[in-house]
């Protein structure tokens, strides 16, 4: 009886094949859904190069801080038409010195602002040495 099994697999192959194909487009979607993005042809990535590093400081230590790298690169993920006009001056990249750090040259978070509709993915490096000038 392996002939009827094989039999019985071959008919209605375009009916089983669109079944596989929905299947794969609704697991698709529940996945995208899951990562955050909003179905399976809403976005895409783009990483733009050269973001610069705002340094935010309390107005009493207005200090000329510096940091190192003077510049980011950050990966973004939004609609097409959203990231296809996105220019690295649109993106905010800030580092926060808070007054228990200003003594001595901390690797300090970047935290990245983005417009809306577009979500920061990815900030290299994530992390930026703060330089304190001398007194």
């Amino acid at each position: 009886m392996p002939v009827g099994r094989f039999h019985r697999m071959r008919e209605n192959w375009g009916l089983k094949l669109f079944a596989l194909v929905l299947a794969v487009l609704i697991w698709t979607t529940v996945h995208d859904m899951i990562q955050g993005s909003s179905g399976v042809f809403s976005g895409r990535t783009r990483t733009l190069s050269g973001v610069p590093v705002w340094v935010l400081v309390p107005a009493t230590e207005g200090h000329g801080f510096r940091v190192e790298p003077s510049t980011v690169e950050v990966t973004v993920r939004g609609p097409r038409d959203l990231l296809d006009e996105l220019a690295a001056e649109d993106l905010r990249a800030v580092v926060e010195m808070a007054p228990g750090q200003m003594g001595r040259s901390p690797m300090a978070p970047v935290e990245v602002v983005a417009p809306p509709g577009v979500t920061v993915v990815r900030v290299v490096p994530s992390r930026v040495r703060a330089l304190i000038p001398p007194d």
